[in-house]
């Protein structure tokens, strides 16, 4: 059984230009989605673009093709208020 302070886990950074996502803007649930992606015991920045209500996610170069795919994967799953801007945040796995 997993401990629960063990769990997938995100830190909300600042918002980029154009406005828009705030810590709100994201649940647990999203940050789980998004943080399983990772090897375990992982912590990436990530931003979230937001065009039109659709999320996109943009990550480091050194991501791994597997890493990408499953953020990309679960980005399209996002459900965000925000109608653009892009959102920055930490994730840890």
């Amino acid at each position: 059984m997993e401990r629960k302070d063990s769990a997938p886990r995100g830190i909300v950074g600042s918002s980029g230009a154009g406005g828009g996502g705030t810590s709100a803007d994201l649940t647990a649930d999203m940050f789980a989605s998004l943080s399983k992606c990772l090897p375990a015991g992982t912590r990436t920045r990530v931003v979230i673009h937001v065009a039109n209500h659709v999320p996109a996610i943009k990550l480091d170069a050194d991501a791994t093709a597997a890493v990408k795919k499953c953020m990309t994967d679960a980005a399209k799953k996002l459900s965000i208020a925000v109608a653009s801007g892009d959102i920055s945040l930490t994730l840890e796995h």
